[in-house]
C-alpha cells in the first residue's frame, strides 16, 4: 500500500498490487504457445494460443515409472489429452495440447 496526496492535500492509500502483479510477471512470467489439435477429425484447424504463467509443472512419476531427467518431467507435464466441445463434429471430442515455451522470464526457480 502506498500514499498519494491530492490537491487538497488529503492522504489516501493506494492499492500497489497492480503494479506488484506486473513487476512479479516481468521477473517470473513465463510466456507458453499452446496447440489444441482435434484427434477425431482432420477437418478442424489447429488453434494455438498463447498463455502466461508463473510456473512450469513437473511430472515425477509417470504411470508408475519414474522420471529420471528435468527435461522428461517437463515434456510430459507440456502435452496431454483433453476432451473439449468440437465446432466441427458437434460433440465432445478428444483433442491433443501441446505446450511450448515461448519465453522464459529472467529468473527461473527450481
Amino acid at each position: 500500500m502506498g500514499k498519494t496526496t491530492d490537491a487538497d492535500g488529503d492522504e489516501a492509500m493506494n492499492d500497489d498490487t497492480t503494479e506488484n502483479n506486473d513487476i512479479v510477471k516481468r521477473l517470473f512470467g513465463i510466456e507458453l504457445e499452446s496447440t489444441l489439435k482435434n484427434t477425431e477429425t482432420d477437418a478442424e484447424p489447429a488453434k494455438v494460443t498463447h498463455e502466461e504463467v508463473l510456473k512450469l509443472s513437473c511430472h515425477i512419476d509417470n504411470n508408475n515409472k519414474p522420471i529420471d531427467s528435468l527435461s522428461d518431467g517437463l515434456e510430459i507435464s507440456l502435452s496431454g489429452q483433453m476432451e473439449k466441445n468440437s465446432e466441427v463434429l458437434g460433440r465432445n471430442a478428444l483433442f491433443d495440447k501441446t505446450s511450448r515455451v515461448n519465453k522464459l522470464p529472467s529468473y527461473l526457480c527450481v
